[in-house]
This record gives structure tokens, sequence and C-alpha cells, in this order.
């Protein structure tokens, strides 16, 4: 795979400061063959300011309309013509300046790799690798959209982020496509990836939003993925468990139950106009096997 070509994906909304600090870190990358598509989820901050013009490693498209992070990621795949795909956050960079070349490096060496997670640090929690005690070329049954490659091919023989999630969940369910189409996914300590997330920083409109997005995107992956065996227990387990789960962590407890009442209905309705493509019994097992 030398010379392969990559495109990074870098769905942004009103996050300027994010932005100019992401330019200036990937443009320290040693390899020379890749994009960056940076999609303005139709913010209302000028960043393209921060991006350089007539740079060929960059293109800039604003959408006419906020609609997620997983949309703006499938349309930029629609325009990508690369060999690699990888999705990165805007708050997110390497911490290697070989990076690329070494993701090349990657899936050259092994073709039943559909998908190659990093290894991620975040300012108050330990790289990901030490927190879920994850090995070099691990098998594993999800990923984190702030910093992961995809074999194109593969992306593209999916549904790709599933767009009605928004936010919360659509790895999951995407991950749960590549083992259905027996795919596997990898993790690489090797590819260090510094993502500068803070949950306390949030307020307390996205704190509403993201638990809503939560409870009902698990509830739908349990309704279109899970074998029929499990779709009964699974799904009233997962609305006990989040209830439980606000008692004893949830800042917001009245606030976070409340969110949690609106997404059950929200789940079957949204279910019911989506065509059902639950994995085998195998597939399921082998999943949660290899989660981390």
């Amino acid at each position: 795979m030398k010379d392969k070509h990559i495109d990074i994906i870098v769905p942004t909304y009103n996050r300027p400061d994010d932005i100019r600090r992401f330019v200036k870190e990937i443009q320290k990358q040693t390899y020379i063959h890749y994009r960056v598509l940076i999609i303005d989820d139709c913010g209302e901050e000028n960043i393209k300011k921060f991006i350089p013009n007539h740079n060929e490693h960059f293109v800039y498209t604003r959408l006419s309309e906020n609609k997620g992070q997983a949309y703006a990621r499938n349309y930029a795949v629609s325009m990508s013509t690369a060999d690699i795909i990888i999705f990165m956050d805007d708050d997110a960079w390497f911490m290697q300046d070989n990076a690329l070349e070494n993701i090349v490096h990657y899936f050259a060496n092994n073709p039943d790799m559909a998908a190659l997670m990093f290894d991620v640090k975040e300012p108050e929690r330990a790289y990901l690798s030490e927190r879920h005690n994850l090995k070099e070329l691990q098998e594993i049954g999800e990923f984190i959209a702030c910093g992961c490659a995809f074999r194109a091919i593969d992306f593209k023989n999916t549904n790709g982020f599933r767009e009605e999630f928004h936010s919360y969940g659509e790895e999951t369910e995407l991950s749960m496509q590549l083992i259905k189409n027996e795919r596997k996914l990898y993790f690489s300590r090797e590819i260090g990836l510094f993502h500068n997330y803070v949950p306390g920083q949030r307020s307390k409109n996205w704190f509403k939003r993201f638990k809503f997005n939560s409870v009902r995107n698990d509830l739908l992956i349990v309704l279109n993925r899970y074998p029929a065996l499990y779709v009964v227990p699974f799904f009233i387990g997962k609305v006990l468990s989040h209830f439980v789960y606000n008692l004893f962590h949830e800042k917001y407890f009245w606030l976070s139950s409340v969110q949690v009442f609106k997404a059950v209905p929200n789940s079957l309705v949204l279910f019911n106009r989506n065509k059902r493509e639950a994995l085998s019994i195998k597939q399921f097992n082998y999943w949660r096997k290899v989660r981390f």
C-alpha cells in the first residue's frame, strides 16, 4: 500500500480555536499523500479563516444546516476518493509526526483489517490501552470516532454512520455492521492520539441532548442489531440500567430520568422506520467478547 492516499475527515461546529490547533498539528505529519476534509456543520463561527488557502491538503465545506456528526462524516465520505479514511475530532491530534505512515503500514500488513482504533489520551484520563488493558493489534468490537482509520472499501460496504443518531452510539452501530460483514477491527498502541476533551466543560443543554441520544440510541441498537432471542431482555435491562446509573452517578438526576422516559418511545418510533439487520448469535457473541 505504498503511497496510498488518505482522507482525514473532521466534522466541526463553532470551535475555531480547535480547528486552528488541528490545522497546525496535522501539518507536522511526514506523510504527504493526504487531504483533510473539514466539514463545518453550519456553525456561526468563522473557521474558514484558519484553513490554509490554495493548499491541496485542505478542503473546507460548510453544510447548509446543522445535522450532527454522523451526517457530516457520511457527507465527507461521499466526497472521498482515498484508499484509507481517517475520522478525527476537531479537538484531537496525533502524538507522533509519522502517524500517517504507520497507518498505511498497518493496512498493508493486515488484509483482514477493516478499521484501526488509535490509542487515545485525554487531559484527565490515561491512555485507552491502559484503562482497558488493550494490547497491540488486539481485535476489538467497537471504536471511538475521535481517532480511527478505515479501509475505504470496507467503510463504503456499510450503510455508514447512522445519521438519526446525531451523536452517541453511531460508532457501536457501525462496528456491528462491520462484524456482520465478517470484517475485523483492530487496536493500535503504537499510534497515539491526544483528545482534548473535558466533559465537565459542556453546558447543561448539551448534557440534556447527550443523555437523550445515549438512551435512545442504545435501545435502537438493541432493536435493530441484537438477535431476536436477546431483544426483549436487553431492552428492559438497558432501560433499568440507565435509571440506576442516573441515581448513583448523574449530576442532574431528574433531568436525566426525564430523558430516559422520552427516549424509550422515541426508540420504538424510529425502529419502525428502519429495516432490522441483526447479527447472528455467533456474530453477536463475538462482538460482546471483543468489546472493551
